[in-house]
């Protein structure tokens, strides 16, 4: 099954919904970026210390959607 979501298919999410979801994809890819060079470079708790941070996006996310 696939999800398309434009004009053609009656579809709700516009510029604005399509930019919000880059940049909530390029925030979250900067994160476990970080967290991985962190973690190569060998300072784990660096690299540990971005996790709280995608919990919080989690709840974020997950309670946008719940409502």
């Amino acid at each position: 099954m696939r999800y398309v979501d434009g004009p053609e298919t009656g579809g709700t999410m516009g510029v604005l919904g399509k930019i919000a979801v880059t940049v909530q994809v390029l925030i979250v890819l900067l994160i476990v970026g970080y967290g991985t060079w962190q973690l190569f470079m060998g300072n784990f708790a660096a690299s540990m210390a971005t996790f709280p941070l995608l919990l919080v996006y989690y709840f974020f996310v997950s309670a946008r959607h719940r409502h």
